[in-house]
């Protein structure tokens, strides 16, 4: 409507969405559309990895201990990189791109132990005492070159990192249009019932909550709820709360 044309795509791992917008190339052979992996899904991914490693008999049962203790610290250490590199004045793009790839290569030698090549601002000296350096069993076990192909697909896709974006706002949409659609149990495809309730998913995302406030208003001519519909709304509202813990 604008005229707006949108050469980035924030995307989560599947590339079918990329393929078809290379193939039709919407705005032209001179701009094409980057695809930007979701920092969000690039992470768990990782994460999702690394616990499956922790259930391979066939790395020794310490170090795999080891992993499993710190499995949060894995996904805190990219993200404290993240936050670190892409917001360091005066570098450029390729300086904080090469920055970032050490951190994440060394993250894993940090977690066990082994801060020889620990920057600064991520590792925090003196070390505890008491504090093991298990970077020799991780080798000898091959557990190293292992993690090593796991932290590739994070190193590959450093410049999507250092933009730290992620798609959430279409992830909770998504969830919105599924809930309007009956979680896809039923086949809303015929008499343009599947474009309708997209339609309503989106007034109830965009109003927060107030989805049958608004279409009340609009049929009756802006005319409030009565007294039983308010007390609905209230009470839906107050189901949406958590409690206090």
């Amino acid at each position: 409507m604008h005229g707006l044309k949108y050469n980035k795509l924030i995307g989560d791992g599947d590339s079918s969405v990329t393929r078809r917008l290379h193939d039709i190339m919407p705005y032209g052979p001179r701009l094409r559309v980057i695809k930007i992996e979701c920092r969000n899904h690039l992470l768990r991914n990782y994460e999702t990895k690394l616990r499956t490693m922790t259930i391979n008999n066939k790395y020794p049962t310490s170090i795999r201990n080891h992993l499993k203790s710190n499995m949060k610290r894995f996904g805190a250490a990219i993200t404290k990189a993240i936050e670190y590199r892409s917001g360091l004045p005066g570098l450029t793009d390729y300086q904080k791109a090469v920055g970032l790839r050490q951190d994440i290569n060394n993250s894993f030698r940090h977690i066990i132990g082994a801060h020889d090549r620990c920057e600064e601002y991520h590792c925090k000296k003196p070390r505890p005492i008491n504090e093991k350096n298990l970077i020799e069993d991780t080798e000898t076990s091959g557990i190293v070159s292992d993690i090593s192909q796991i932290v590739s697909r994070l190193v590959a896709n450093v410049d999507s990192l250092l933009m730290n974006v992620d798609n959430n706002v279409c992830e909770q949409f998504n969830s919105v249009i599924n809930k309007h659609l009956a979680g896809k149990r039923i086949n809303y495809s015929q008499r343009n019932s599947y474009n309708a309730r997209g339609e309503a998913a989106v007034i109830s995302c965009n109003s927060g909550g107030q989805f049958f406030r608004l279409m009340h208003k609009n049929i009756v001519n802006d005319i409030s709820p009565g007294e039983i519909g308010k007390k609905f709304l209230t009470f839906s509202k107050k189901k949406k709360i958590p409690a206090k813990i």
